[in-house]
């Protein structure tokens, strides 16, 4: 999370080690990707450990099993009293 606060100092300070040793092979350093860098976010951002802790919290949320199937999204009823399209591949 902090890498993205801050884009321009991570992308400058990446270390290539973290990666498996083929991929090593074929990362290029390339100083030119920062001129396309979206000027919003140009300026590093500073967030308390609360907010980031915040942030974490709400991403594992969308990472829950029940929010990657959707299905307690789906409701057993509408109000046009249609049928519920239920998805053949992921029934819920």
């Amino acid at each position: 999370m902090q890498h993205h606060l801050d884009p321009k100092t991570a992308f400058e300070a990446y270390d290539i080690t973290q990666l498996d040793a083929a991929l090593q092979e074929s990362y290029q350093y390339r100083s030119d990707v920062l001129q396309t860098l979206d000027p919003l976010v140009e300026e590093p951002l500073t967030l308390t450990d609360s907010q980031v802790g915040d942030l974490m919290a709400f991403l594992y949320a969308l990472s829950s099993p029940s929010a990657m199937s959707g299905c307690d999204l789906v409701p057993d009823s509408v109000p046009s009293s249609l049928p519920v399209d239920v998805d053949p591949d992921n029934p819920c």
